[in-house]
């Protein structure tokens, strides 16, 4: 579990990265580190107000497109417009 002193976040998030529990998002946390490091400043929760919903959809959205293509391989088997129309319909629902 994650620290609530921003010490022992930083931490957490470390022991996150080093585990590999989900690369993809070990990468945006490096590029938002990477980004902190490049502007010289920290970005916080309370800095996320407008485009928290976004980044949620943003990764639901493309987790789903995952899922579909791990789960309903017969799509494959269609043409390319096809694939794309089922899948992002799919993900929307």
């Amino acid at each position: 579990m994650i620290n609530s002193n921003h010490a022992g976040e930083q931490n957490g998030k470390d022991k996150f990265i080093i585990e590999k529990v989900f690369p993809p998002l070990d990468d945006l946390y490096h590029l938002l580190k990477h980004l902190e490091e490049e502007f010289n400043v920290e970005i916080e929760d309370k800095d996320y107000v407008i485009g928290r919903k976004q980044m949620y959809f943003t990764f639901l959205h493309e987790t789903l497109h995952a899922f579909i293509r791990k789960k309903a391989t017969w799509v494959f088997s269609l043409s390319e417009d096809e694939i794309d129309f089922i899948d992002e319909v799919a993900v929307r629902f």
